[in-house]
């Protein structure tokens, strides 16, 4: 069983650990490492608006072990203050055990809290599963940028999604 919280500056180390081992593991992130040092994780993690900034972690209620981990900022400008750009990364031996669609969930629900209406990412194509489990959570596909990645040697496209919590996906140009 596992729970799902807010991430806490002491988190830092084991956030900072679990999503260089999926980085470097099995290439499903556009990211080769996590970009902070811990000391300046922690800080982040302490200091953040949590209106603008979202960390959620998914821990083993047995281990005390982290699972998985979401991060997603939302735009400060006036203009961007409805989108909010998300990342998940989720220990290998975790999958498909519901710790993906949990973080998911709670991030939506934070998102509906701040007034978020349209959520975003980027997901690499070849990660089916990732692509699987967003669309199960209502993204969609709004765009593919082909070749944006070199992973292993080979050219690899980044998947753009997004999933608009109001249910005006493509109305776009039409004032709110």
């Amino acid at each position: 069983m596992f729970s799902v919280r807010r991430a806490m500056p002491e988190d830092a180390t084991a956030l900072i650990d679990l999503v260089n081992d999926v980085a470097t593991r099995d290439d499903t992130l556009g990211i080769d490492r996590f970009p902070l040092a811990p000391q300046d994780e922690a800080t982040f993690l302490g200091q953040a608006d949590p209106r603008v900034y979202l960390t959620l972690v998914a821990q083993d209620g047995t281990t005390g072990r982290l699972l998985g981990v979401l991060t997603a900022s939302r735009g400060t400008d006036t203009k961007l203050q409805h989108v909010s750009a998300l990342a998940i990364a989720v220990a290998a031996g975790a999958r498909r055990h519901g710790v993906g669609s949990a973080l998911l969930e709670g991030f939506i629900d934070w998102a509906r809290e701040v007034d978020v209406t349209k959520c975003t990412l980027s997901v690499l194509a070849h990660n089916e599963a990732a692509i699987r489990l967003f669309s199960k959570a209502g993204f969609s596909t709004e765009a593919t940028r082909k070749g944006q990645y070199r992973v292993g040697g080979r050219l690899v496209d980044e998947v753009l999604m997004a999933n608009w919590l109001d249910g005006r996906g493509g109305h776009h140009g039409q004032e709110s």
